[in-house]
């Protein structure tokens, strides 16, 4: 069962770089929603959310879950067709998990990361 929810708030007629927030142990970002609109103007604008319901998620499943979202963004015909930057922003523990994420993203080849 996914328990990781990606939500998107882009007008999708242009081909801005890639941008995934992954917030801190508040699991929605609640603390950076005002920002949430300016960054959707200028990026293709993704954020995590964490069902609270589940509060035994692992860190790796976290990772896993951030690192299939990416894959699978990426792999589109798209993005492979105009390829762009996938920037990961975190927040209090969104940037440790956000530097996790982009370790096991080093692994990919051929994409701009």
């Amino acid at each position: 069962e996914e328990r990781v929810e990606v939500e998107t708030q882009h007008d999708f007629s242009k081909q801005p770089p890639l941008l995934i927030y992954l917030p801190g142990l508040d699991g929605f970002g609640i603390s950076a929603t005002a920002q949430f609109d300016d960054l959707s103007s200028s990026y293709e604008f993704w954020r995590m959310s964490v069902d609270k319901g589940n509060v035994q998620i692992s860190f790796s499943d976290l990772i896993n879950s951030v690192v299939k979202f990416v894959k699978d963004a990426t792999s589109s015909a798209e993005f492979i067709e105009s390829p762009r930057e996938v920037l990961l922003v975190g927040e209090s523990f969104g940037g440790l998990l956000s530097c996790a994420v982009a370790m096991a993203l080093t692994n990919i080849q051929s994409k701009k990361f």
